[in-house]
């Protein structure tokens, strides 16, 4: 089950860098739960005058409460799915919607990907 989890992270980042326009760097990466220190690394972007790169990509992991009461709160993104194919499209989906608008005016997205090395 790594190699499957390795594999996954390796589509992402394969995805993020290759297939996006503009590419997108990863700021962070960490394999299991996403927990409130992750959204406060996020969240430290609101503080650097660029809330839209408050983002979050889980792939086939839980969530803690916490995190999620904190990302509400400090308006960051969590993209989550259980299947890779569908956080690609959740994510292709509002960096579109954000590059037509022009908020995003510069060549990369600061984000944390959060992959799980264990399945239920």
């Amino acid at each position: 089950m790594s190699a499957s989890t390795l594999g996954a992270l390796e589509a992402l980042l394969v995805f993020l860098r290759n297939e996006c326009k503009p590419p997108i760097p990863v700021s962070a990466l960490s394999i299991g739960p996403v927990y409130k220190r992750d959204v406060m690394r996020a969240a430290l972007m609101h503080e650097k005058k660029k809330p839209e790169f408050a983002t979050i990509l889980s792939f086939d992991v839980p969530i803690d409460p916490d995190a999620m009461a904190y990302a509400a709160e400090t308006k960051v993104q969590i993209f989550t799915a259980d299947i890779i194919y569908h956080l690609f499209d959740q994510f292709t989906k509002v960096h579109v919607h954000l590059l037509a608008a022009g908020m995003i005016l510069c060549s990369f997205l600061h984000m944390s990907i959060l992959l799980s090395c264990i399945h239920a």
